[in-house]
């Protein structure tokens, strides 16, 4: 049974119908002599897919790293605006970093096959932060006009 401290997840209906397949329940029309050599040596017939981890990933994780990964976007954006605002010869150069270094971060992580790597994905949302601080700015300069810094 899955559980979560998300309220909107907890009130996920549970099990119904089909479902997975249950370990021990055996193959569809083998008999019980076929699932008794199924049964023998369930932890030690196959290597460990991921050496070090100890636990499947869970809903509380994926949430838990997106609002991680979110929360380090926002971070960068409102530095980056701040910082432009104050100087705005900044904002070319924060654009083009932002920009170039996010695709660069994207690339590595996927020709890389390294999607899972958290130095990648915090590194690529910093950058992804500068760039939209910067092009926030860029355009509430446009179209407001020059205004004074905070």
């Amino acid at each position: 049974m899955r559980t979560t401290s998300n309220p909107i997840l907890r009130t996920l209906p549970g099990k119904e119908g089909g479902g997975y397949a249950q370990f021990g329940a055996g193959a569809a029309g083998a008999g019980a002599m076929a699932a008794q050599q199924m049964r023998q040596d369930p932890y030690t017939a196959y290597p460990e897919a991921q050496a070090g981890v100890s636990r499947p990933l869970t809903i509380d994780d994926v949430v838990t790293k997106t609002g991680i990964t979110l929360g380090v976007i926002v971070a960068v954006a409102v530095a980056s605006f701040f910082l432009v605002s104050t100087n705005p010869g900044l904002a070319l150069p924060f654009l083009l970093v932002g920009g170039f270094g996010g695709l660069i971060m994207v690339a590595i992580a996927s020709f890389g096959r390294k999607q899972d790597n958290p130095a990648i994905v915090l590194s690529y949302a910093a950058l992804e932060g500068l760039f939209v601080g910067a092009i926030s700015f860029a355009l509430t300069f446009q179209v407001a006009g020059p205004t004074p810094a905070p």
